[in-house]
């Protein structure tokens, strides 16, 4: 929510009017749902707009430093982050070069490397293999693993979406409105707000664009982040699954706030209000799940508090869990 902010802000609107749109991206029923497992795909999708924020920030003081130290943290929070740390430190790099900060760019980005590449490198020297146990292809090199790509992208996806290609699985999983919502959506997950909100939003405003001048300088600040943020996002064979790819319509979001505040004030009050009946949809759909055959968010919240942290356990990890709360 603060970098989606912090983008809007880029743009021109106001602080508080930024930050309480920016908070219509947790109504989404897959982030609602992670928020309440603590999973990883939610960490991955906002340090995502973190690092992205802050490789296309103005250089001055420590902002590299910032920006690597960010990157390095999404480097180290899944293997399938070395895609979008790789295009945010070559942003960084080029930026910094181009306004002789070149030194500070490489530490920079030697930071990240110290902050988030040991697990890279244990898995390189433990198994001759950086991301473990996926094989890999670069080249005529191939690193051997447990598992390829396309088996483990095709995971527990159900027909008709098994027989789609890469797009005709992104486009159907960004238009799916699934019966039940889970915390590990592959088809669908973003709910109605984006769904019949954000994308409707995004193509009027890119029909705009070629019209209204004005618009396009209010845009211009904010168009560098917002397209790495969904470029580098969706470099993956798996970003059809809606988890992997939180960060998308938190950019959506940033770019349709911007684009708002060039209406009038009744046109933008009717799509206030819109945006916030869709988003209250997503929460209400979103409450009703939690994984399949498990407890719904109601039936979690109404456990006594002692029962509640333990109702549901993440891969069987409840026990540690229990010793972290006790140190």
């Amino acid at each position: 929510v603060a970098a989606i902010t912090a983008i809007a802000r880029r743009g021109g609107v106001e602080r508080g009017p930024a930050l309480a749109a920016a908070c219509l991206w947790l109504a989404l029923p897959i982030v609602m749902l992670q928020l309440a497992t603590a999973y990883i795909d939610l960490a991955v999708g906002a340090l995502c707009l973190a690092t992205f924020v802050l490789v296309t920030a103005p250089l001055r003081g420590h902002t590299e430093l910032l920006a690597g130290l960010a990157a390095g943290l999404l480097l180290g929070s899944k293997p399938s982050a070395p895609p979008l740390v790789a295009i945010a430190l070559v942003t960084l790099l080029v930026r910094a070069t181009r306004e002789r900060r070149a030194v500070r760019g490489v530490l920079g980005s030697a930071l990240a490397l110290c902050v988030g590449a040991w697990k890279y490198v244990e898995n390189l020297r433990d198994h001759g293999n950086p991301i473990w146990p996926v094989e890999l292809a670069l080249g005529p090199v191939r690193l051997a693993g447990k598992v390829g790509m396309a088996e483990l992208t095709a995971s527990n996806l159900p027909e008709p979406y098994r027989s789609m290609g890469w797009l005709g699985r992104l486009g159907a999983s960004w238009i799916a409105q699934p019966e039940r919502w889970v915390f590990d959506m592959r088809i669908g997950g973003f709910g109605p707000l984006f769904t019949f909100g954000l994308l409707p939003a995004v193509i009027v405003i890119a029909v705009a664009l070629a019209r209204r001048a004005p618009l396009r300088a209010s845009l211009r600040p904010v168009a560098l982040p917002i397209g790495l943020v969904v470029l580098a996002t969706l470099a993956t064979p798996a970003a059809y699954w809606s988890r992997y790819t939180l960060a998308v319509p938190g950019a959506l979001l940033a770019l349709v706030i911007v684009a708002v505040r060039e209406l009038g004030p009744r046109a933008r009050s009717a799509v206030a209000l819109v945006a916030m009946g869709l988003a209250l949809t997503g929460t209400a759909l979103s409450w009703r799940g939690l994984s399949e055959g498990g407890p719904s968010l109601v039936e979690i919240l109404a456990l006594p508090p002692e029962e509640r942290v333990t109702a549901y356990a993440i891969d069987a990890q409840e026990a540690q869990w229990r010793a972290a709360r006790m140190r």
